[in-house]
């Protein structure tokens, strides 16, 4: 599973985005309950809805990256990768809610990015984006 999880993160970094969703998607077919396997999932339907211009398009995708993230905080809640995942994809559902919702919605992002700063505190993007998340509620 290392070399895959390799494979599929280089593709990542490359910018790859379909191929790297195609594959993660099929591993994740293949593996539904390997939480390294579904964050990387989550991460891969953010990446591609980024690229969609279809509002709708972009939507289901955030919100398909957000329930594979919400499974994998609920298989294994000890990794932070998962609750970072949550975190930013309920923040881009954000641009297809009403703003009632997007407040309740903060304080699950919020959450998301502090378990996550918990249990990683090396990883600088969870860091930054509590901070920033903590930023907007001292306003």
């Amino acid at each position: 599973m290392d070399d895959f999880f390799a494979e599929v993160d280089k593709l990542h970094k490359d910018g790859a985005i379909q191929e790297c969703y195609d594959k993660l998607q099929a591993k994740l077919a293949e593996n539904p309950d390997n939480v390294d396997v579904m964050w990387r999932a989550a991460r891969s339907c953010y990446m591609q809805a980024q690229e969609k211009t279809d509002k709708a398009d972009k939507e289901a995708l955030f919100r398909k990256g957000l329930e594979i993230a919400e499974n994998a905080v609920k298989a294994d809640p000890t990794k932070g990768q998962p609750h970072k995942w949550v975190g930013i994809c309920l923040s881009k559902i954000g641009d297809f809610i009403s703003t009632k919702e997007k407040i309740g919605n903060a304080y699950i992002i919020r959450d998301s990015f502090q378990k996550a700063v918990e249990v990683d505190e090396k990883d600088a993007t969870s860091t930054v984006c509590f901070h920033w998340v903590m930023s907007l509620f001292s306003i």
